[in-house]
């Protein structure tokens, strides 16, 4: 059996570590660790320490590990960039777990007009817990990370090396839309990131289309039918990191 994943960051090359009590709780709790038994630690930032338990806490009910060996792994290329407007509820809870699990790599939630979940500017504690057990569970080395909201106008300047693309019924695949990118003139340096825009369950407003196609963003298609935020934020990952 694989050994199971626990968060630690900043994580040390070496040495004796402490598991902090939450994560040590549900070593020696729910996964019924001790002594001995074989860890994985990640910082989140694509460092992996293979570790040891050692069976001993502090006053604080850490319990120790030593360190046993490091590897470092780069992040998947494309970067993938997910903007997007936000579903009401817990159906937040499962795109963060999802889209994780499927490799988004940052995440900006946007502002539309038709949104109906306004976001806050500052990214909520929460989300970040939801990656994070999201990262153990499908063995991810790489923590997505979160950026403050901005609108459709503003997600849809690319920059160098960017690839935009926003989810509209009536688009190309989103493969056909990397390839296209690609034989544009301002490709030439290579494709870094794609950032993908999901509207709220009402769609794009004509403004906000029009703002994206002024921009140069392709506009692409998901699916047939109509999807929640959550599944097609996923869908359109996925379709990324399988193009």
């Amino acid at each position: 059996m694989a050994a199971p994943w626990f968060h630690l960051d900043p994580l040390p090359e070496a040495g004796v570590v402490l598991l902090a009590k939450d994560e040590a709780k549900h070593a020696t709790g729910a996964r019924r660790l001790g002594e001995g038994d074989s860890v994985v630690l990640f910082d989140g930032r694509g460092t992996l320490a293979h570790a040891s338990l050692l069976g001993t806490r502090d006053r604080r009910g850490n319990v120790e590990a030593s360190i046993d060996s490091i590897e470092r792994h780069e992040p998947f290329a494309p970067r993938i960039e997910l903007a997007t407007a936000l579903p009401k509820g817990d159906r937040l809870s499962t795109l963060l777990d999802m889209a994780t699990q499927a490799g988004v790599d940052h995440l900006i939630p946007l502002r539309c007009e038709w949104g109906v979940v306004k976001p806050h500017d500052e990214t909520p504690d929460r989300w970040l817990r939801i990656a994070i057990e999201s990262a153990k569970q499908s063995r991810r080395a790489w923590v997505p990370t979160f950026a403050a909201p901005i609108s459709v106008a503003q997600a849809c300047r690319g920059g160098e090396g960017v690839c935009v693309a926003i989810a509209h019924p009536g688009g190309m695949p989103i493969p056909t839309a990397i390839e296209s990118w690609g034989s544009r003139g301002d490709a030439a340096r290579g494709l870094a990131t794609v950032r993908i825009l999901i509207g709220p369950e009402g769609g794009f407003s004509e403004g906000e289309l029009a703002a994206a196609e002024a921009a140069g963003a392709s506009r692409v298609s998901l699916s047939p039918h109509v999807l929640r935020i959550e599944t097609a934020a996923v869908i359109a990952v996925a379709a990324v990191r399988g193009a």
